[in-house]
């Protein structure tokens, strides 16, 4: 076990209690009632119910948010998804000695049938995870691209400072080393109280890779941060670029759930000998992915499932999260823009101590 870095010591939890509004239930009996209440929970979205640090409070049912990381604390737009698409389509020619085209397609097919290329790959093939980390994550050129972003600072000082809730913890896909170095790029470690991500090694051991949007990733993450699968899910608020991840918190319960789409440049319109083919293509393959997006946006619905563009819409999704966080709606600049105002004077978070994070060489 090395020490590679520190990060801030978890907030004690004490005994919690889920303060979860259960789906309403016409019915008298109680096994129906019971049933109904476990098909869909619903969160405490207007901060009326969620505890404030401090008192006499006897217990801390404040709820824990979750944040994902990759395009999701840093703009989508960066295209650094596509930099890794890139390095692991070459890892896949390289190491498996494929193709270009068949490259592709296993690439995709892995990605779809497990959320994570990765995980296909330790699936079925004898692979070394740390070399495979080491050629993808941690080769993207991230210090020449990311850097503190004052919006998305202010957000997290807002929502720490608001006290409305017992942790900040980053939740993500990626390898330990990708996390810390983007958060450590970004100037907003401190803020976090911890991450879950996904095991490359204990996963290579295993032959099988726990990630997004497996059930047992959310249930690791409900251990992480010390609350208690089947009790604490209303607990739960998270915030995620992944529909597919999205939907999987909400049917695992968690109660505040919010699928970031950040609006992306229309394709360019390519030319061709073959222009009338490749447009009549295009329009077949639109029409397809028009009505599975349909299907997904009414999925989201169902599930009350909030959508924003932007991270600062989360103080209008959970105004109660930010209720005692100083004037309100300020931060309207996409995440890593212009700052939009001076850090305001004596506006510093409480000091916390640190431990030593110890992942395995």
């Amino acid at each position: 076990m090395t020490n590679l870095t520190t990060l801030p010591t978890p907030c004690p939890l004490s005994q919690s209690v889920n303060y979860t509004v259960m789906a309403e239930s016409t019915s008298t009996n109680p096994q129906e009632q019971a049933s109904d209440a476990s098909t869909i929970t619903r969160p405490i979205l207007d901060g009326a119910d969620i505890a404030v640090r401090g008192g006499t409070q006897p217990e801390d049912n404040r709820p824990v948010f979750f944040f994902d990381i990759d395009n999701c604390l840093y703009p989508r737009s960066y295209k650094i998804h596509h930099m890794m698409g890139k390095l692991i389509h070459q890892y896949f020619v390289n190491h498996l000695e494929l193709t270009e085209e068949h490259a592709a397609l296993l690439h995709r097919h892995y990605y779809t049938q497990y959320g994570l290329a990765l995980s296909g790959l330790v699936r079925h093939h004898a692979i070394n995870v740390l070399t495979y980390n080491s050629l993808v994550d941690d080769a993207l050129p991230l210090t020449e691209i990311l850097q503190p972003s004052p919006s998305l600072t202010h957000l997290l000082s807002d929502l720490r400072l608001s006290n409305t809730t017992s942790k900040l913890w980053l939740f993500t896909n990626a390898y330990i080393t990708h996390a810390k170095r983007v958060v450590k790029l970004l100037g907003i470690e401190d803020f976090f109280d911890g991450v879950t991500y996904c095991d490359y090694v204990q996963g290579e051991k295993e032959g099988r890779l726990v990630c997004k949007p497996e059930r047992g990733m959310f249930e690791k993450a409900m251990h992480d941060t010390g609350l208690v699968v089947g009790r604490d899910e209303g607990r739960c608020f998270f915030v995620d670029d992944s529909v597919a991840n999205c939907i999987a918190a909400r049917r695992f319960g968690w109660g505040g759930v919010v699928h970031l789409a950040e609006p992306e440049a229309e394709p360019a319109v390519e030319e061709g000998d073959d222009g009338q083919k490749e447009r009549k293509k295009n329009s077949e393959a639109e029409e397809v992915a028009a009505a599975k997006q349909a299907e997904i946006e009414k999925e989201k619905e169902r599930l009350g499932i909030k959508t924003i563009t932007d991270l600062s819409e989360l103080r209008v999704v959970f105004p109660g999260l930010f209720r005692n966080c100083g004037v309100p709606g300020e931060e309207k600049d996409r995440v890593g823009h212009e700052p939009l105002r001076e850090e305001t004077p004596g506006r510093q978070l409480p000091r916390r101590q640190e431990t030593a994070l110890l992942v395995e060489a």
